[in-house]
């Protein structure tokens, strides 16, 4: 008797330490954000962005590369060169590092959006790209030629009077093809010629009775244009492919943007790829884009395109300069950078999805101890008449704390841990330096060390456990009832009873089985009447079913006497 109270006892202490570990682990679990673990890859992207932002300001400098709203409209104009990097926007891998979105354009290929101008993103980014490129060439080294259908072209309306470097924006489709004419007489006339001046045009939007040749005409001045110092910027590209002929391909040696709300996804420049395919291995092949949202630049001031303008309408004073060549290894540098950013965000969200995945196993085994304590709590309850402490006094959250707080594999074990955890490998081994990810392996493999302490506390309770008082009553009078009940059933079962008779087997049969029936019947009583049939005895039922059986034994015993 006093060996069960101190199993009892010592029940109690393990589900009062159980408890407390689930009500510690609640909140951690509750406080814990898987998207602040990847801090090695969150630092790197800090430096990465770094370094882009200082190639970016060499490639693209003053006007190309600068926000437009901090320029003064008293900077100087023009460039010993043509450029050829213009910024884009500003990528933002983090809330708290950016970076300038620089592409290459003049001498290197096109732009093309998804979009076209009747998005208000998508007409800042054209204004800003037009005034970039006039505010830095040369004079009269870029010749521009607008065709914009939204609004009778009024996305270019405050470039004004600088016609003979940018003549009005065309918005029909006869004037788009008259546009078109222009470029294929352009490159035929200076296809392998690399001085003089650069043609850019821009289509802001297309007119609504383009046909597929005519957009079969801008693909091929796009596949031509680089080698003739023709270059395009194409919004609504690729073209809604309403028939097989309007259906094109990406634009050839384009750069091109993707709008998404509120960014935009911004691809591979033509020649070169943002992907870190070469530092992937041989994994899925991650879209060609650049890995970060990108938010394009917002319309340039008005007063700053009125003074471009009045700078523009003055004479030119200085012929188009031969276009150098720009900085390879910095442009080189960028996209290598570009690339080893494409690989740590690849391995951020890789590291924050295996944080998400402990979590959540971390939060399944919290429930599951929740779970095992409710059972135990019951059994506990039901297994003694004494009074038993099972919230968590102070100690059991001091220890708690004290084991959520020890370093990677020391939090302590019980005996019941020992013997049925570490003996079959249920708990696992964990390795490597502390962390988060670590962190929720210990809570986690803590939550599975206390399950199994409350699975073998039940065991060991229902192998000794003490019947209390009021139990013992409630079976000795149920199981008592049901067997006085069967008794006297069976005296007049025995008194007309003919072992000859054709039935007589069978009634005996019946008389032999009553200790069954009554306990059966009992078992049953006994299971309504309390929770889940904690208040069941079966040795002490079996043991007064089988009294059932005295009458029989009885008679017998006088049927021998008598015929002796």
């Amino acid at each position: 008797m006093a060996r069960a109270r101190a199993r009892i006892e010592r029940a109690a202490a393990l589900h009062r330490r159980a408890a407390a570990l689930a009500a510690a682990v609640a909140p951690v679990l509750d406080a814990y954000s898987p998207a602040g673990a990847p801090v090695d890859q969150y630092a790197e992207q800090h430096d990465l962005a770094g370094s882009l932002r200082a190639d970016a300001a060499t490639l693209a400098p003053g006007w190309l590369g600068a926000p437009l709203d901090a320029l003064s409209t008293a900077a100087p104009l023009g460039g010993p060169l043509p450029p050829t990097f213009v910024r884009v926007g500003q990528a933002h891998p983090l809330d708290d590092a950016r970076f300038p979105v620089i592409v290459p354009l003049l001498r290197a290929g096109h732009i093309a959006i998804d979009a076209d101008a009747r998005d208000n993103r998508v007409a800042a980014l054209l204004r800003s790209l037009v005034l970039r490129l006039l505010a830095s060439s040369p004079p009269g080294s870029v010749r521009i030629r607008i065709v914009d259908a939204a609004e009778n072209g009024g996305t270019f309306g405050g470039f004004t009077g600088i016609e003979a470097v940018m003549p009005a924006p065309v918005s029909d489709a006869e004037g788009l093809r008259q546009v078109l004419d222009e470029g294929e007489r352009w490159i035929s006339q200076r296809s392998g010629d690399g001085a003089g001046p650069t043609l850019l045009i821009v289509i802001a939007s297309l007119p609504e009775l383009t046909e597929g040749p005519d957009l079969a005409r801008i693909a091929a001045l796009a596949h031509a244009g680089p080698a003739g110092r023709l270059h395009l910027i194409v919004a609504g590209w690729p073209p809604p492919p309403l028939t097989a002929e309007t259906t094109q391909a990406p634009l050839p040696h384009a750069t091109q943007i993707a709008l998404r709300n509120p960014h935009a996804w911004v691809g591979d420049p033509p020649g070169a790829t943002f992907n870190a395919r070469g530092l992937r291995g041989n994994g899925p092949m991650p879209p060609s884009r650049l890995n970060s949202p990108v938010y394009l630049d917002p319309d340039p001031p008005t007063e700053l395109i009125k003074a471009v303008c009045a700078q523009l309408r003055a004479p030119w004073t200085a012929p188009p300069s031969f276009p150098g060549e720009p900085s390879r290894k910095t442009w080189l540098d960028y996209i290598r950078a570009a690339q080893r950013l494409d690989y740590v965000r690849r391995e951020t969200a890789a590291v924050v999805a295996d944080h998400t995945s402990a979590l959540a196993r971390a939060r399944d085994d919290l429930s599951t101890v929740r779970s095992k304590l409710n059972a135990h709590r019951a059994r506990l309850v039901g297994s003694t008449d004494r009074p038993l402490t099972l919230a968590p006094a102070w100690q059991d959250a001091q220890a708690t704390q004290a084991a959520l707080a020890a370093p990677v594999n020391t939090f302590p074990r019980t005996v019941y841990q020992e013997a049925s955890l570490i003996n079959t490998g249920a708990i696992p081994v964990l390795t490597g330096p502390p962390g988060p990810r670590n962190v929720l392996e210990k809570v986690s493999a803590t939550l599975h060390a206390a399950a199994a302490d409350l699975d073998a506390s039940e065991a060991d309770l229902a192998a000794t456990e003490i019947v209390p008082p009021s139990k013992l009553w409630m079976n000795l009078v149920v199981y008592g009832a049901f067997a006085l009940a069967g008794a006297v059933l069976e005296l007049p079962l025995l008194l007309v009873v003919n072992p000859r008779a054709v039935l007589g087997p069978l009634l005996y049969a019946l008389v032999w089985g009553m200790p069954l029936f009554v306990f059966l019947l009992a078992w049953l009583t006994l299971g309504a009447l309390t929770p889940r049939g904690s208040g069941r005895t079966p040795l002490t039922g079996m043991v007064i079913s089988l009294l059932t059986l005295v009458p029989l034994v009885a008679i017998q015993v006088a049927a021998t006497l008598l015929n002796a």
